[in-house]
C-alpha cells in the first residue's frame, strides 16, 4: 500500500511538472493577443480630419451604407459578402507631404471600427469601383508631392453594426508597430 501511494505521488509530480513546462512554453503565445490589443491603442481622434498619419494628411469626406455597388456601366460590382450584410463606403481624401514615398506607392490601408470593439478590414474584391481603393494605383502614383487625391475604402459589415460605427482606424489594427493611430470620425 505504501509503495502504491509513493508511486502515485511520483506520477502526480511528473504530470504536474510536465503541465508546468508545457504552460511555460506556450505562455508567450497565449499572451500575444492581449499584448496585440494593448500595443495598438488609438492615440488621437480627429473629426473629419485632416489628420496626418505616416506622412499623409487624411480627411474623411463621407461614410455611407449601401446594399449593393455598381460600376460606371451600372453593372453590379461582385463583392464577396454574406447574405444580409451591407456595404460601407468611406470616401477619403489625402494630401501627400514632402516626406511621402509616392514612387513606390504608399500604405493607405484602414480599418472600419465600431463602439463595441469590432474592426473590419477593407474588401479586396472592389474591381470596377469608380475611385482607386489602394494607394499603389496608377492614379495615386501620378499625384505630385503635396497634391491631393481621393480613395474609396469599401467594407462589408453586418447591418446591426451600422448604428455603432465610429470611423476609420489609420493605420489598421494589424500594424502593431504604429506609434500613432488615429480614429478618423465622420
Amino acid at each position: 500500500m505504501n509503495q502504491l501511494v509513493g508511486r502515485l505521488g511520483r506520477l502526480s509530480l511528473v504530470v504536474m511538472l510536465g503541465a508546468l513546462s508545457a504552460y511555460l512554453t506556450v505562455r508567450p503565445e497565449l499572451g500575444d493577443e492581449d499584448t496585440f490589443e494593448r500595443s495598438g491603442p488609438i492615440t488621437r481622434v480627429a473629426q473629419h480630419g485632416p489628420a496626418e498619419v505616416e506622412d499623409v494628411a487624411w480627411t474623411l469626406k463621407s461614410l455611407r451604407v449601401y446594399t449593393r455597388l455598381v460600376n460606371e456601366d451600372k453593372e453590379e460590382i461582385d463583392l464577396k459578402k454574406p447574405e444580409g450584410s451591407v456595404i460601407v463606403v468611406a470616401i477619403v481624401g489625402g494630401k501627400t507631404t514632402e516626406r511621402t514615398k509616392i514612387d513606390d506607392g504608399f500604405n493607405c490601408e484602414m480599418n472600419l471600427a465600431d463602439d463595441r470593439g469590432n474592426v473590419w478590414e477593407e474588401s479586396d474584391d472592389t474591381y470596377g469601383f469608380a475611385l482607386p481603393t489602394f494607394c499603389g494605383d496608377d492614379k495615386i502614383r501620378a499625384v505630385k508631392r503635396g497634391g491631393p487625391f481621393t480613395v474609396g475604402k469599401i467594407f462589408v459589415v453586418p447591418p446591426d453594426a451600422v448604428p455603432h460605427l465610429t470611423g476609420l482606424l489609420i493605420p489598421p489594427k494589424d500594424v502593431t508597430s504604429a506609434e500613432d493611430r488615429v480614429l478618423l470620425t465622420p
